[in-house]
């Protein structure tokens, strides 16, 4: 799967690429140097979380590139983003960035409606739970105590600076 999931990985940067470069031979130098990158390479072939959140990010950059035109497609943004965090919560860092385009542009009827968006993210995020709440788990006690044990967890390990 992460076979896969990586390829699709290396078309949505294609996509962004031509986006970004128009199709000329420009558009192929990031899918390029992607592929031939180790740490990509031996992610698409363990058996790690880090490429399905790689392609959530990627997927929701190219959908931010459109729905800079099309605010229609904020909300399928929010969902591309909820995927992301619900395979992995450093995927929801994506966010502040398209914010911080927004404040940037000052671009506020946008930016509005992208935040009205986010709730979905939120919701797409709790829906990858629906097994855990159907087997009888309280959402408020259980759920939200896990993901605050959770984040303690990730806090317990500081940043190790380089000598």
């Amino acid at each position: 799967m992460n076979a896969l999931f990586s390829l699709a990985t290396l078309i949505v940067i294609y996509l962004i690429s031509i986006k970004l470069f128009g199709k000329t031979v420009f558009a192929l130098i990031p899918v390029y140097m992607l592929s031939l990158e180790k740490l990509f390479l031996s992610e698409s072939c363990s058996s790690m979380l880090d490429i399905y959140s790689m392609f959530f990010i990627s997927l929701s950059v190219l959908i931010f590139l459109y729905a800079i035109k099309k605010p229609k497609l904020f909300p399928i943004l929010s969902i591309i983003v909820g995927l992301g965090i619900a395979c992995k919560w450093e995927s929801g860092l994506i966010i502040f960035a398209f914010i911080a385009f927004f404040l940037l542009e000052k671009d506020w009827r946008k930016l509005s409606y992208f935040i009205a968006s986010l709730p979905l993210a939120f919701l797409v995020y709790t829906g990858s739970y629906i097994t855990y709440f159907l087997s009888g788990h309280n959402f408020f006690l259980i759920f939200l105590y896990c993901n605050y044990l959770f984040i303690n967890f990730i806090q317990a390990f500081p940043i190790k600076k380089a000598p």
